[in-house]
């Protein structure tokens, strides 16, 4: 407040500022209030990377440090500018503190902070208008980045009329216009993106659970789930941006459960018509690849998320009708790709030495679950022929279902249906139940991974183990020498998303692929977690094959570069989809069960 300014200027300022902080209060409670229930909080284990993710946004670094050091010219400079700034100045006026605005270490620190604040709203502008090619501003985007410029410019213009010593008249003038626009920026904070700085903490703390809207509103909206998001990088439209996605369904969950007229005024008319329409159609193009969660600086773990509104969706009647198809094939054959299911183990018949019993047996101690890819699909038939052989070379015991096989309900799941996905899971336990099976493998990430988050916990006592885990630790026991491949083979490793960043299997394959002899890994520039999708996964080739055409292509790009002659994975959907652009680019390409085959001594077993 200026010096010397009369008692009722004063008692308007004081009066306006209690407004603000009142609306802004009702703002945060009314937010807070709705992150009631969901699942309990869980500690990180990790305190200093805790205390580095909430002081210093450190896990924006993954995507760029310039990001992490704009954001912090923001955010310090914002809090600087008004714990400093205005707090600062208030109780130097009111005689807290002694000093004066022209104080040295008072001055230096405000116009600091002044200017971080200006270079990191205008580097972000520059970004957002000229790196991505005129990426359209939200209204909530421009009131915000407005109001902090704002803010921060008459301030710089209120401290130049004093110093300057003009009139009162024009230095009362910049100086409610500095006063108005910093209470507004408080006031409406709440009711914006600005809230993360609430929410964004609280969401790192709790290790990215909650409910809906407090997942949604620990958002920070930087935008780096777009910059990795597979399905955006091949067809880059709004609708498949995870970041567009973010936003619009917070407003929509908002909207429904607790309406606000300022946050209306702030973000915009509700998406409706065309628009909702648009967004609810672009959550399928998704393969749930889980990279933008990897990325994420709040930590949210946003496969999950994309899972409830693709189930929102689906309620709404809005979502591709090629997924009607597929559910009906689920519904009548038990297996996604709609063949008799009585052919399940087809596969079985068609190698060249079958045993007797096609691997059926009423009672086992290890049961492999095959799955509907790897069962019908003649692109990925090999896998399990190949498995069967190695469990057989290493003397194991082991069962197939065969017909009593059903679609583990993968494919209802992503598609938002996970209350037709419970007869399939109900069938499979039961067979599994009645065979007195202890563990339980697979061949295919996806049906791994709906084992062990589905059925894991109906099944006590049942160890589950994708084919990559068992082999790390059977093969060192077999005493096998693994040099059956002839020759020298340079080979590249592509993560499977369900194996990889959706189940945290790395190291077991590596392993593996080490102890084959006569076979160098060269690893490509973006693997583990943060490996290309081989674009099959989420349905996404059900309801759009020409994205998914496109991902894949996009991930050879990356694959290709090391110059390996194979391209190894450990999913018969990701071999489908890669291996004909690998083929066009002179590329073999396997799963490691395949190579593992090729690896062992022909006449054992």
């Amino acid at each position: 407040m200026p010096t010397g300014e009369p008692t009722p200027a004063g008692t308007l300022f004081y009066a306006l500022a209690a407004v603000a902080l009142a609306v802004a209060a009702v703002g945060a409670v009314r937010r807070i209030a709705q992150w009631r229930g969901g699942p309990p909080a869980r500690s990180s284990g990790k305190p200093l990377r805790l205390l580095a993710d909430i002081l210093f946004a450190w896990r924006l670094r993954r995507g760029s440090w310039l990001r992490m050091v704009l954001h912090g010219c923001i955010m310090y400079g914002a809090a600087t500018l008004f714990f400093v700034g205005s707090l600062g100045d208030l109780f130097l006026g009111l005689g807290i503190f002694s000093g004066s605005k022209d104080t040295p270490w008072f001055a230096a620190v405000n116009n600091l902070a002044g200017v971080a604040l200006l270079l990191g709203v205008a580097a972000v502008v520059v970004r957002k208008l000229v790196r991505r090619r005129g990426a359209r501003f939200t209204r909530e985007e421009a009131v915000l980045y407005g109001l902090l410029a704002a803010s921060a410019v008459t301030g710089y213009a209120t401290q130049a009329a004093r110093q300057a010593q003009a009139g009162q008249a024009l230095y009362l003038t910049v100086w409610w216009m500095h006063a108005a626009l910093a209470l507004a920026t408080i006031a409406v904070a709440p009711y914006t993106r600005l809230f993360h700085v609430v929410a964004t903490p609280a969401g790192l703390v709790r290790g990215g659970r909650g409910t809906l809207l407090a997942v949604l509103d620990s958002c920070t909206h930087c935008g780096l789930c777009t910059t990795v998001c597979e399905a955006h990088g091949a067809r880059p439209v709004r609708e498949l941006s995870p970041c567009a996605r973010m936003e619009q369904f917070g407003r929509l969950l908002r909207e429904e459960r607790a309406p606000s007229r300022l946050g209306r005024l702030v973000q915009g008319k509700p998406l409706a018509g065309e628009a909702l329409a648009a967004f609810e159609l672009g959550t399928f193009g998704c393969t749930t690849c889980a990279r933008c969660s990897v990325i994420c600086p709040a930590g949210i773990d946003l496969v999950p998320l994309w899972k409830e509104l693709r189930a929102r969706c689906a309620s709404l009647g809005r979502y591709p009708p090629a997924l009607d198809r597929a559910r009906e094939a689920i519904r009548e054959t038990a297996n996604v790709l709609n063949f008799p299911n009585v052919d399940r183990s087809l596969w079985v018949d068609l190698m060249d030495d079958p045993p007797p019993d096609g691997y059926r047996r009423d009672r086992a101690e290890v049961l492999y679950y095959v799955g509907c890819m790897s069962s019908f699909s003649p692109a990925a038939q090999s896998i399990p022929q190949a498995f069967a052989g190695v469990l057989a070379k290493l003397g194991c015991d082991f069962s197939i279902l065969g017909d009593r096989e059903s679609c583990c309900g993968f494919p209802l799941l992503v598609a938002g249906r996970p209350e037709e996905a419970e007869a399939l899971r109900q069938a499979n336990l039961a067979r599994v139940r009645q065979m007195g099976a202890r563990r339980i493998l697979f061949t295919c990430p996806s049906c791994y991974h709906t084992w062990r988050t589905q059925y894991a916990p109906s099944l006590p006592g049942v160890s589950m183990q994708h084919a990559t885990e068992f082999l790390a630790e059977a093969l060192p026991r077999s005493g096998l020498k693994l040099d059956g491949a002839p020759g020298r083979r340079t080979v590249t490793y592509h993560d499977p998303c369900d194996l990889g960043r959706n189940g945290g299997v790395y190291a077991p394959p590596r392993e593996v692929l080490s102890m084959l002899m006569g076979v160098e890994l060269r690893e490509p520039g973006e693997a583990r977690e943060t490996s290309r999708c081989c674009g099959g996964g989420g349905d996404l080739e059900i309801s759009d094959p020409e994205l998914t055409r496109a991902i894949a292509g996009r991930a050879l790009e990356a694959l290709s570069a090391p110059g390996a002659e194979v391209l190894v994975t450990a999913c018969p959907q990701c071999k489908r989809t890669l291996a004909p652009e690998a083929t066009r680019r002179g590329m073999q390409t396997m799963d490691l069960v395949e190579l593992v085959l090729a690896s062992m001594p022909k006449s054992h077993g």
